[in-house]
């Protein structure tokens, strides 16, 4: 019996904690913290080849004869031209800006890469220019993204500004939500 009454004593003390009878032991957002921030996508897509950048999260590379391609982890891909000659460096000519990307693989003309769940074929014999010719929506598995990967704290998902593809860290003023 005295078993029985520890058990009950422990689910009371929890339940009651759900139905808000004792103090939330959360404490409040600072000011400025770090804090968890969602990344979206929308079903519009625009590829242009822009001015070169720096990169912010360096993916995979895949060289051709003339160029070398390397994907800015969910933000692009970076496209540098190979150097002619021993004596020169490779130049980053252009950034070819598609969010959410995280691979990418060239065959002749043709750069493949994902846009979220879709998967993308782009002509880029003038990587200056690059022009999308397919579209395969769905042919990755979506991941559950309404939370981020670790607890803390972190910016409220809002389902209006799309699908989510990832979570970065950075400083945020009093994130809502904490996990």
């Amino acid at each position: 019996m005295k078993r029985l009454s520890g058990i009950s004593l422990a689910a009371v003390l929890l339940f009651s904690g759900c139905f808000g009878l004792l103090p939330d032991t959360r404490s409040k957002p600072p000011e400025n913290a770090e804090a968890y921030v969602p990344f979206y996508v929308s079903g519009d897509l625009t590829i242009t080849g822009e001015q070169p950048r720096a990169t912010i999260s360096p993916g995979k590379i895949y060289a051709t004869d003339r160029y070398i391609f390397q994907n800015d982890i969910q933000y692009g891909i970076h496209v540098i031209e190979r150097a002619s000659e021993p004596d020169k460096k490779a130049k980053k000519i252009a950034f070819l800006q598609i969010p959410s990307s995280t691979e990418v693989a060239v065959k002749g003309d043709i750069l493949y890469t994902n846009y979220a769940d879709d998967l993308l074929a782009i002509n880029i014999s003038n990587p200056l220019a690059p022009r999308l010719i397919k579209r395969l929506p769905n042919v990755f598995p979506p991941v559950n993204q309404h939370y981020p990967p670790f607890n803390g704290y972190f910016v409220c998902p809002d389902k209006s500004k799309g699908t989510i593809v990832y979570w970065g860290l950075q400083k945020e003023q009093k994130p809502a939500c904490q996990r």
